[in-house]
């Protein structure tokens, strides 16, 4: 828990600690974001992969569709995560327990995230530390042979401030050019990057809800959901037709 140290990794952005379906926001390539269920498994697998590399224990994101909230259980078999990174329930942020204290229940938290265009951008909290945001063009710094993700994952362990956070917020690129351009060079077995190959891995590994309990229609919410939806050890395995 949070009183005895642990590190952790939830999803920065709108919304918090979440992923949207629904959501757009300006140069974002609305047409592949929207209801798009290959981007969401895209960006559930990078994060995963950023926990990996950095030790941290992963915090299950909520999903929001057009009607409200739904629990990542019914969409992930959460037994593909099993050996490959230690998570928590998505409402451990709210459960003090957790916490160092009522007064700072998280401490110290940094934020960190990859843009579509290839930008990173990190924010810093420690002593002498004012917060501001500072960013790099990850894309430029990677040169044609590498990868925005090596850049950006290199960061968390070359940043102490953000190596050091109890709590990383991080925002994962959830438009068009970043993912698709990694999806293609993974389908056509093209040669990849340290990171890619990471991220790769994962993809590989998640196994997702049958769609007879998954629905991923974006109409449920959280409130509707019960235990026989949970597909524990009944998921599928993803293929590169998938991705």
């Amino acid at each position: 828990g949070g009183a005895s140290g642990g590190r952790y990794l939830w999803l920065d952005g709108h919304p918090w600690n979440g992923y949207s379906f629904v959501h757009h926001f300006p140069g974002n390539d609305t047409h592949y974001t929207y209801h798009n269920v290959r981007n969401f498994k895209w960006v559930i697998a990078v994060s995963v992969a950023l926990a990996r590399r950095t030790g941290r224990v992963w915090v299950m994101p909520k999903v929001l569709g057009d009607r409200g909230v739904q629990f990542l259980w019914v969409l992930l078999d959460l037994q593909s995560l099993e050996g490959l990174v230690e998570y928590r329930e998505t409402n451990f942020p709210s459960n003090p327990k957790a916490w160092r204290s009522p007064q700072t229940p998280f401490s110290p938290v940094s934020r960190s995230a990859l843009t579509d265009g290839g930008r990173m951008y990190v924010q810093l909290t420690a002593e002498n530390i004012s917060g501001e945001v500072l960013s790099w063009r990850a894309k430029e710094v990677a040169g044609e042979r590498g990868s925005p993700f090596d850049v950006w994952f290199a960061a968390h362990s070359t940043i102490v401030e953000l190596r050091d956070a109890q709590v990383l917020l991080a925002g994962m690129p959830t438009g068009a050019e970043l993912l698709r351009e990694l999806a293609t060079k993974v389908r056509k077995g093209q040669s990849l990057s340290l990171a890619e190959e990471e991220i790769r891995h994962v993809m590989l590994r998640l196994k997702w809800c049958p769609i007879e309990i998954s629905r991923m229609n974006f109409e449920r919410t959280a409130g509707h959901e019960t235990a026989q939806w949970d597909c524990y050890a009944k998921g599928q395995n993803t293929t590169l037709q998938d991705i």
